[in-house]
């Protein structure tokens, strides 16, 4: 018997924010799959993860331009 749409004791969402429709697929090492499942909200943290990597790459890619970008760093490479 199929559940019905709307049912009262649905399932109820407690993400704050929508997910894409799309997954993030990667292989992780061996054993990995079935430990993290031990984890306790292990999907909301791994997301939350992943926003905290963005953020530091984007914080390193913004030091790396501004660095490369000064008049210094191009007056010490510019060929003599």
């Amino acid at each position: 018997m199929p559940f019905q749409k709307n049912n009262q004791f649905g399932a109820k969402k407690i993400l704050q924010e929508n997910l894409d429709e799309q997954p993030i697929c990667f292989k992780g090492r061996k054993g990995q799959k079935e430990a993290i499942k031990a984890v306790p909200n292990w999907q909301e943290q791994l997301r939350t993860f992943v926003d905290d990597l963005i953020a530091q790459q984007k914080i390193v890619m913004s030091s790396f331009e501004q660095l490369f970008s000064s008049n210094r760093v191009r007056s010490i490479l510019a060929p003599h």
